[in-house]
């Protein structure tokens, strides 16, 4: 129930939510400064909705501090379903980011909803970004972002971001980003959804960043990651190298996605869903800490590897390969250290046992390269099975085997044989498998 309080400003109107805090609604021309004096007047827990129809210019980023956790949206806006999205207003905007959001330890969740977003910028931190620290106050995640509609953001070198960035900076940090449709919202080098957990690195080497997520316990089926689900990420007249990224230690879920790729780069083709190695680490931190890929369809002619994964540990089944365009192996191992020629940082203070490169299994295993991955139920247009392969080059064939570092299992109860374990249950508590929504 909705109590209208009878204060009525220019763009303003105040109401109290009796479930959720206090709504305030702001009408056309949805100013950046008046949104931002919003913000910086409401509580932990409050929404600032956006009502009306039309185009928002925004000429200065909207921010959302880490003293409070807020909802963002727009009135009645949808995506779902998707064929009949709803978005009343488009938000364009010179800034880099267009909103930020900074999450902080015990604050209420952050959720931006109901936004159409559109216009290119030279942006190297896309639509939204999110930083700081935050798993909301019950622990279940510190924000969510979705059913909004993302085109047209960013142009080509976009600094390894995504037109939404999650960057886990000053500690823990996780949540979901669902319902949403990411068109053309990225170019070339820029990624759509870009995962960092950065945490621990401020004031030190950059090597060392992503330390505490390789440190604390890592759990198929737990919550500690960010959740990627039920969105459509295509490239339909702009060419996207990633769809989803993960870098310094990231950990995320992927599920129920609908990748679309249909756009090529002189022939360098989409890798939709991708998470960067232990390599270059005075540069992007340490490799990808892993998680789960499943139950996502991935199309377009101009696929290249659906699946290209160069470090950490990962469940990888269910998904539907309806095209594989120019790739030929749709899941993919890679171990840039044991290739033909050097190509990683030559020191890695942060990491005990670092080898830029080896010509030999005498190494054997590299510090965070893949293992203790399991593949099951992945298919080609619908029929036929699709396992995992590792790159050949150089000495990569005594670091990456299947039956030892990765297992092409039967199912689950076949992987649970090759050594998952036995309790692994995919998690619940976020939009499917009957769990409830942040």
């Amino acid at each position: 129930m909705i109590r209208i309080l009878s204060i009525i400003l220019p763009f303003l109107l105040f109401a109290i939510n009796d479930a959720w805090g206090i709504t305030t609604q702001i009408g056309s021309p949805w100013a950046a400064a008046t949104i931002n004096d919003a913000i910086n007047d409401a509580s932990d827990g409050d929404i600032i909705e956006l009502t009306g129809s039309g185009t928002a210019t925004w000429t200065a980023t909207i921010t959302i501090p880490n003293t409070k956790g807020l909802t963002f949206q727009v009135e009645n806006g949808t995506n779902t379903p998707k064929d009949s999205a709803n978005f009343p207003i488009t938000a364009t905007s010179n800034q880099d980011p267009i909103i930020q959001v900074n999450l902080e330890n015990d604050n209420s969740v952050t959720r931006i909803s109901g936004f159409k977003f559109q216009n290119t910028i030279s942006s190297n931190n896309g639509a939204i970004h999110i930083a700081g620290r935050g798993t909301g106050p019950d622990g279940f995640g510190g924000f969510r972002i979705d059913n909004n509609y993302f085109e047209d953001i960013q142009l080509p070198h976009a600094n390894l971001s995504g037109t939404i960035t999650v960057k886990a900076s000053t500690g823990v940090m996780y949540g979901v980003i669902d319902n949403n449709t990411l068109h053309d919202s990225s170019y070339t080098d820029g990624y759509a959804i870009a995962i960092w957990e950065a945490w621990k690195c401020g004031g030190c080497n950059w090597s060392y960043a992503g330390d505490d997520s390789w440190s604390r316990t890592f759990e198929y089926g737990g919550v500690d990651f960010v959740f990627i689900e039920d969105n459509l990420i295509e490239n339909v007249s702009r060419y996207t190298r990633h769809y989803i990224v993960a870098q310094s230690a990231a950990r995320y879920v992927a599920r129920y996605n609908d990748f679309r790729s249909y756009v090529s780069n002189g022939g360098n083709d989409n890798e939709p869903t991708e998470a960067h190695g232990l390599c270059l680490c005075s540069n992007t931190g340490q490799g990808a800490r892993g998680r789960e890929i499943y139950n996502n369809n991935y199309e377009g002619d101009e696929l290249g590897i659906p699946i290209n994964l160069r470090g950490g540990h990962w469940i990888i089944s269910g998904n539907s390969m309806q095209e594989i365009g120019n790739g030929t192996t749709p899941i993919r191992f890679r171990e840039y250290r044991a290739f033909t020629a050097e190509r990683c940082t030559s020191t890695c203070d942060a990491v005990s046992g670092w080898v830029p490169h080896v010509t030999d299994d005498s190494d054997y295993p590299l510090p965070q390269q893949v293992s203790n991955t399991f593949v099951w139920g992945n298919t080609k247009s619908g029929t036929s099975a699709v396992g995992a392969y590792h790159d050949t080059g150089g000495v990569q064939s005594s670091y990456l085997q299947q039956g030892r570092d990765y297992f092409n299992s039967d199912d689950l109860a076949d992987a649970i044989t090759d050594g998952l374990d036995a309790g692994y249950a995919p998690y619940t508590t976020l939009i499917h498998l009957g769990g409830s929504v942040l």
